[in-house]
């Protein structure tokens, strides 16, 4: 059985484009409705809010081909408390251009997990992913 019933709420989305060179986009959800209390099993009223925010390089600057700085939240009391939670995602992205339309990205991710089980997420919990990709702009 999934956690949450049936939802209601209100999504707002916001992107800026800053001097050409920069984008920011923010978006915020906040719903009220129906979840699955697992120590009474029956749903309760309760409301759960997201989070999403990235910034990006709009133009290529030497060979940084692409810059972009992410964050999310989702389905906690307040997004805007800056808890970790296990529905936390931040990180970065950087390409760097090789020529010829090869571009070499650097992804790091950082994620948590309430490893010890208590509820809290301390910064020892955190999972961090590094990627090294390779792709090819035609």
């Amino acid at each position: 059985m999934g956690i949450r019933g049936k939802q209601k709420g209100l999504y707002f989305g916001v992107q800026s484009n800053l001097l050409s060179i920069l984008s920011a986009n923010l978006s915020f959800q906040t719903l009220n409705g129906e979840q699955w209390d697992t120590g009474q099993e029956i749903f309760v009223e309760e409301s759960n809010q997201s989070l999403q925010a990235s910034l990006s390089l709009n133009k290529k600057i030497s060979r940084l081909s692409r810059a972009e700085l992410f964050y999310q939240q989702k389905n906690v009391p307040n997004p805007f408390d800056f808890e970790y939670t296990e529905s936390t995602i931040m990180g970065y992205r950087v390409g760097i251009s090789m020529g010829d339309g090869l571009v070499v990205n650097y992804i790091f991710k950082r994620m948590f997990r309430d490893t010890n089980g208590d509820g809290k997420i301390e910064d020892s919990e955190a999972i961090n992913l590094t990627r090294i990709e390779t792709s090819f702009n035609i």
